[in-house]
């Protein structure tokens, strides 16, 4: 049997200490998956709360215009609702800027047009069609 001393430093860390570590990692881990699916309600509610809005007073907005519309309004939204996610390699936490969160959900007139897809509000333009038609093809 070998010595103590002649092991790796990762066999010779207390299991103690190494439960806390694994412990506080898998802590950040499911809380940034929480805020993750949090931002995602969040966006998904905000985008038809002001489709509703918008569609009122302007009928013919496209999806782009609809997309720069509520940009502000999602960007403010960002720190109220999460304070950290999850690194694209998921193993460490990062703050929840709307720049890094924008990249993460993808959030884009894409992402848009599709929540107003699922939603059944129809805005005008060729975007959004397009969007329609493919999401449409998919559930077939």
């Amino acid at each position: 049997m070998e010595n103590a001393d002649q092991l790796p430093l990762i066999f010779r860390i207390p299991p103690t200490i190494s439960f806390v570590i694994l412990a506080s990692w898998l802590f950040m881990f499911v809380t940034s998956r929480y805020q993750m699916s949090r931002i995602r309600k969040k966006t998904n509610e905000l985008i038809v709360r002001r489709a509703s809005q918008l569609l009122e007073t302007h009928p013919d907005i496209t999806l782009n215009q609809f997309f720069e519309a509520i940009l502000p309004d999602w960007m403010e939204m960002i720190p109220s609702v999460a304070w950290y996610i999850l690194h694209k390699t998921e193993l460490f936490p990062v703050p929840a800027k709307p720049e890094i969160v924008i990249k993460r959900i993808n959030f884009s007139p894409e992402y848009v047009g599709r929540v107003l897809v699922e939603n059944n509000i129809d805005l005008s333009g060729r975007d959004y069609k397009k969007i329609k038609k493919s999401y449409l093809a998919e559930k077939k």
